[in-house]
């Protein structure tokens, strides 16, 4: 059985002015959830709904020149999640911080096959 797998993530985010852009306040966290699928294109389609991404161009593919890596780029509220429409009127009039987000993933792909040889396996009994 094959799947395509990514298990943990990892985002950096760092405070983004409308005017000036990132402003170098930035901070890191990471998560442990698990993702399957048993297309590579499924298990890209699930990390970006994980991530609240509606931007297909935000999503970048072996990125920093690695394989299997995914970054997906947002921009997200002090709460952290997935800035709206009104988030962004008000980001641009001054009146709201937002964040810019880049979660990093790791995408394997996993081959699994049966354990053979396990009733010749003599458990409780000290291996000579």
């Amino acid at each position: 059985m094959k799947t395509y797998e990514s298990n943990g993530w990892f985002k950096m985010v760092e405070k983004e002015e409308y005017e000036y852009g990132c402003t170098g306040t930035a901070q890191g966290f990471a998560g442990n959830e698990r993702f399957s699928s048993d297309t590579l294109e499924g298990l890209i389609d699930k990390i970006n709904a994980f991530v609240g991404n509606d931007d297909h161009q935000n999503i970048l593919l072996d990125s920093g020149g690695e394989i299997g890596r995914v970054d997906i780029q947002v921009r997200e509220t002090d709460d952290g999640y997935p800035a709206g429409k009104q988030d962004f009127t008000a980001w641009r009039a001054g009146e709201q911080e937002l964040w810019l987000a880049c979660y990093t993933f790791h995408c394997e792909k996993v081959e699994r096959k049966e354990a053979t040889g396990l009733s010749r396996l003599k458990i409780g009994q000290a291996a000579h």
